[in-house]
């Protein structure tokens, strides 16, 4: 520890600590600024905190242990570990950071999503239960309001929940050049890839995207490449009864094996369902295929077709014969493709970049935690 340096801590009870948004881009970036960082976060075996302090928390056996032992767990060890600043990520830690906060850390709390629309969204809540807990949430934001020295946003959408003069917009661009692979091949020569990365679940468009596959198959050899973790596991061994063989599901890879996939694909894929929270969400992956210089096939919503704009082609999610015609454009004009793809790239370097959006962060921190 250097005392000379200002002492923060992320705390999270939900995310691994290898969390894209909390670890690579904000505890890393922070610590590369100067700050003395903590993340308090689940156990993950082999996880590697390259400098920044680590200090892991049992991991709850589910949903409920979670919102209840897991983030006291989180408290615990963050009264423990004497800090400026806490940082808070989840919404079962907002009680446990007015605690803090009484404690005397300046507290700042980090929304990831619009709670109260991604609750109506939520397939393990009972229809009838979704608005109490909507509610819930909603109250929660006036917790927020009132006690946090600053919220931190992921999106423009988010921060009309909150009081502007303390809510700070710091979106979930991606770092510019970290998943531009160096095997990178001739856009052409790459295999018939399609591509997705992230959670999937049904209303992020799992079924429709093997729909559409196997209609893309009838006149292009196209493997469909899923990256990450199916929710819920019930829904991947319904899934697997009966998948085609060009359906590959590769689980968890780390961020240099994404880059690499990005790098041998062709079409990388944002699928969602026009749920509420997704609507005006900005999902991780748009961006990130962009960065990778990835033409999109996208949801057709107002606020993904300005982004995606002619970096892909966007679809009604909802209809597979939809989204297989705008993968066939991609793949009849290869060129084209490629061209959107590098527009896409010029465009994560231009606007849409992790490196501006932490000159907000780092300038929120200097003013809670000056030194």
């Amino acid at each position: 520890m250097n005392p000379s340096r200002p002492r923060v801590a992320h705390l999270t009870s939900a995310h691994p600590p290898q969390d894209t948004r909390i670890f690579l881009k904000m505890c890393a970036s922070l610590a590369a600024g100067g700050f003395d960082v903590t993340l308090i976060a689940p156990f993950v075996k082999g996880f590697d905190p390259r400098g920044i302090r680590y200090e892991p928390v049992t991991k709850p056996i589910n949903r409920m242990a979670r919102m209840l032992l897991g983030a006291f767990r989180v408290f615990w060890r963050a009264v423990k570990t004497p800090t400026a600043v806490v940082h808070l990520h989840d919404p079962e830690l907002v009680p446990f950071g007015v605690i803090l906060k009484l404690l005397g850390r300046r507290l700042i709390v980090d929304v990831h999503e619009d709670l109260p629309k991604q609750v109506m969204s939520k397939e393990y809540l009972h229809p009838a239960v979704r608005p109490v807990i909507a509610a819930m949430t909603r109250f929660l934001h006036t917790i927020i309001s009132y006690t946090a020295d600053a919220i931190v946003v992921a999106t423009p959408a988010i921060a009309k929940n909150f009081p502007p003069g303390k809510t700070f917009i710091v979106q979930n661009f991606p770092i510019t050049a970290e998943l531009q692979a160096p095997i990178d091949a001739p856009y052409a020569d790459r295999p018939l890839n399609l591509l997705y990365v992230g959670v999937l679940t049904e209303q992020r468009g799992l079924r429709e995207m093997i729909a559409a596959t196997a209609l893309v198959a009838k006149e292009f050899p196209v493997k469909l490449q899923i990256v990450g973790d199916v929710s819920p596991a019930s829904l991947l061994t319904e899934i697997k009864a009966t998948l085609p063989s060009n359906v590959e599901f590769l689980g968890h890879r780390n961020r240099v094996e994404v880059a690499q996939l990005m790098a041998t694909a062709r079409v990388g894929l944002v699928l969602f369902h026009p749920e509420p929270n997704h609507l005006e969400a900005q999902p991780n992956k748009l961006f990130e295929y962009m960065s990778a210089g990835l033409p999109l096939v996208a949801s057709r919503f107002p606020l993904w077709e300005l982004v995606v704009g002619d970096c892909g082609v966007t679809c009604d999610p909802l209809k597979p014969q939809e989204i297989a015609d705008a993968i066939l454009r991609l793949l009849r004009d290869p060129l084209e493709a490629e061209a959107m793809g590098k527009r896409g790239m010029a465009n994560v370097r231009t606007t849409y970049n992790w490196e501006a959006e932490n000159t907000k962060l780092q300038a929120l921190y200097a003013r809670l935690a000056p030194g």
